[in-house]
């Protein structure tokens, strides 16, 4: 499967300067871009995380995830080789994010 990138985030909601505290709306929305090799096109890669994830962006997440795979050979003294197939997902859940 592709590098891929997904955000759950908060919709609407509001910043109080004055106290540095946050309201958010419950309603959240789920977008997943598809990102391209990161070793071939890194510059391309660090543009789009920029303008991605902004700060103000980066304050209404509630959960991150970036799901990928690879495929690695066991080499055995014994046996004949192993292929293995492993599946990662990295998360930041955010869901205890309480506005402030």
């Amino acid at each position: 499967p592709p590098l891929q990138l997904c955000m759950e985030y908060y919709l609407r909601g509001q910043i109080h300067a004055f106290n540095q505290s946050y309201d958010w709306l419950p309603e959240t929305n789920t977008a997943c871009y598809v990102l391209e090799d990161p070793a071939v096109k890194e510059e391309a890669l660090d543009k789009f995380l920029n303008a991605t994830i902004t700060a103000s962006a980066f304050d209404k997440i509630v959960k991150l995830t970036i799901p990928f795979g690879f495929k690695s050979v066991f080499l055995g003294s014994y046996a004949s080789p192993l292929c293995v197939f492993f599946e990662i997902t990295v998360v930041m859940d955010n869901h205890a994010h309480a506005g402030r």
